[in-house]
């Protein structure tokens, strides 16, 4: 069994210097870090000139925090062509602050092909011949800028997107068929819209790590409750909560991301509060601890 790195999505919540968010962290007991594209996570504080990122990975650095991972939002099959070159163009950037940064690990979900740059809009050609193609040419490129790095791409399937299963996973690894391609599992991403996972999460969780191995590099940890419409069961909402508030089984998670490789990180992401980040971290480190 290995370390598990458990990271926090950057507290942009916390007032002050970048100095001040690492000490918060540090404090609350996370080993990590993580930036996001969206503003509330700090990704914006990378690429605001040329020496930021020796600057941040310093300050990580200098307090044994890692900077785990880069989630960079996008849309990558978008319709627009103007679009999908930005959006590639976008990773290949995080790629190139990832190695500044000592980060192993890049992530995106591959988008959809309803009009938007951050796009998790569902579209019926999300699932067509038309939108694997796009995916796939979109991840070959990519690829290419990790070549001569240490830093591993790591694709979050979902829902909405032509990759939202295991089948659909595995094919993307065998068609694209690149050493540097790796996976960031998001549970909750997964369950959402799939009743039949959100009642049987250990199972298919290790019908996934059975299957996916070593080509699971990153995590990322949220939870999911299902709320029904007032009056009645016939409708109902996949709601994501902080962890273990809902059905998230993260004795089964915890335990598989353990027995990867060292530089297996679960970040948590989409907190919005102190209270938040701190109850995270405890669900998950005792869980951590207890699975040994």
């Amino acid at each position: 069994m290995t370390t598990l790195i458990l990271a926090a999505n950057f507290p942009a919540y916390v007032r002050g210097t970048v100095e001040d968010a690492a000490d918060r962290l540090k404090e609350i007991g996370y080993e990590g870090v993580g930036f996001s594209s969206d503003p509330r996570y700090g990704y914006h504080l990378l690429s605001a000139r040329d020496d930021t990122a020796e600057y941040i990975r310093n300050v990580f650095h200098d307090r044994k925090l890692k900077i785990a991972q880069i989630y960079q939002g996008c849309n990558l099959i978008s319709p627009d062509e103007r679009i999908r070159r930005r959006s590639i163009e976008a990773v290949k950037k995080a790629i190139g602050i990832a190695e500044k940064l000592d980060c192993p690990a890049v992530g995106c979900s591959t988008g959809s092909l309803a009009h938007s740059f951050f796009s998790s809009t569902p579209h019926p050609d999300n699932y067509s011949k038309k939108g694997w193609n796009l995916t796939i040419n979109a991840l070959r490129e990519i690829l290419k800028a990790t070549e001569g790095t240490d830093v591993r791409f790591c694709v979050q399937p979902a829902w909405y997107t032509s990759i939202y299963s295991l089948d659909t996973l595995t094919r993307s690894i065998e068609e694209v068929g690149h050493p540097n391609l790796k996976v960031l599992l998001d549970p909750v991403n997964l369950i959402a819209g799939w009743l039949d996972r959100y009642l049987n999460v250990a199972r298919w969780l290790n019908e996934f790590f059975d299957t996916l191995g070593e080509n699971i590099f990153a995590a990322h940890g949220k939870d999911v409750v299902v709320e029904f419409s007032r009056g009645g069961f016939s409708m109902l909402s996949f709601c994501e909560t902080v962890p273990g508030r809902g059905v998230m089984d993260y004795e089964t998670f915890v335990r598989r991301l353990c027995f990867l490789g060292p530089q297996i990180s679960l970040m948590v992401e989409h907190l919005g509060s102190d209270d938040q980040y701190v109850e995270a971290y405890q669900h998950i480190s005792k869980v951590r601890m207890a699975v040994g």
